[in-house]
């Protein structure tokens, strides 16, 4: 599945599975969680900020509340 196909559609619920999380990008207003099957690092490199935070994977919130989320995903990272 192309970086493009997930893009700007609307997505009700997805599972990751916590074995597939292979990484975690925190910055400001926004949490990328990388996993298998899901847009790469390499992907993030050539988008905008706005694109990205329309990727399936990226989760936009106030920072405290994402920084929460971070350390408790990145329990899960080995």
């Amino acid at each position: 599945m192309g970086k493009n196909t997930l893009v700007g559609r609307a997505m009700g619920q997805m599972t990751i599975k916590t074995s597939a999380v292979t990484g975690l990008i925190h910055f400001a207003d926004y949490l990328i969680i990388c996993a298998s099957g899901l847009p790469t690092l390499n992907d993030f490199k050539i988008s905008s900020v706005a694109e990205i935070k329309q990727y399936p994977n990226c989760i936009v919130a106030k920072e405290g509340e994402l920084e929460e989320l971070y350390q408790f995903l990145n329990g899960f990272i080995k």
